[in-house]
């Protein structure tokens, strides 16, 4: 039967509604992630490099991948909320990507040119995904540019990996089987389970998010106004606060068998 948009639409309101009300007091941490995201960028000033340098344009590109982050943290936390486990986690593999993608410009200035004209052509493009290799975006212990945070949020980008692409991970969840005995399905849109998955869900999201955060700061911290310490304070406030929901929590949940 084909699907009533409709109904889908209503369904998922009454998805996020549920969620929202499971959660409760906890849904105030996504906004408290996203102010983080939001006073950031205000507060850089150009380097003494000058405006047209790679320096600054890096600093500027690696901006925007933050404010696509916070784009991506909204987007993620609305989708799950809507029951959409593994739609949520497209987002949330976006978000990491762009975030390494800002660390590694902020790192080696020089890569944006390669970056900002990717879409000048097929060798132009090929140039990018050479300077933008996996394996430097999340450089291992071995690695020049290794960061501990960026292997966290490696660990969680390959989870989402697992459960978007089409692999037994990504279909499950998505199908019913009314009748055994042949190949008859049904399409199953709302693949959260309902055995806390929510919960660890909403809090993979925004600890990565955290990280994130993390990573932003040392990035950009030296471009940043003499107010920044007001944002660190911020930033350690949300920390803390995170880490208490998140114990609290996982104090509620039942032990994974």
């Amino acid at each position: 039967m084909p699907t009533s948009l409709e109904e889908l639409s209503r369904a998922e309101a009454l998805n996020f509604a549920e969620s929202s009300r499971l959660l409760r007091e906890s849904t105030g941490l996504v906004s408290e992630i996203e102010t983080l995201y939001e006073l950031l960028p205000p507060q850089l000033r150009w380097p003494p490099s000058g405006v047209n340098s790679d320096e600054s344009i890096s600093m500027i590109a690696a901006a925007h991948e933050l404010g696509f982050c916070r784009r991506q943290l909204s987007l993620g936390v609305l989708t799950l909320f809507r029951a959409y486990r593994g739609d949520s986690l497209t987002h949330l593999r976006r978000a990491i990507e762009s975030c390494a993608f800002a660390v590694r410009m902020m790192k080696h200035h020089n890569l944006i040119q390669d970056w900002q004209n990717a879409a000048m052509g097929d060798s132009a493009y090929a140039r990018y995904r050479r300077s933008f290799k996996a394996k430097d975006l999340f450089p291992d212990s071995a690695h020049a540019d290794h960061d501990p945070i960026l292997s966290e949020l490696k660990d969680t980008y390959d989870l989402c990996s697992r459960l978007i692409h089409g692999s037994i991970f990504g279909l499950a969840g998505h199908f019913k089987h009314p009748q055994p005995e042949n190949a008859s399905f049904e399409v199953n849109f709302f693949d959260l389970p309902e055995n806390g998955e929510l919960i660890n869900t909403y809090f993979l999201h925004l600890n990565a998010h955290k990280r994130m955060a993390r990573l932003f700061e040392k990035s950009l911290k030296g471009y940043a106004t003499g107010d920044f310490v007001a944002w660190e304070v911020r930033m350690n406030a949300v920390e803390a606060s995170l880490a208490v929901h998140s114990n609290t929590w996982s104090k509620r949940l039942p032990a994974k068998t």
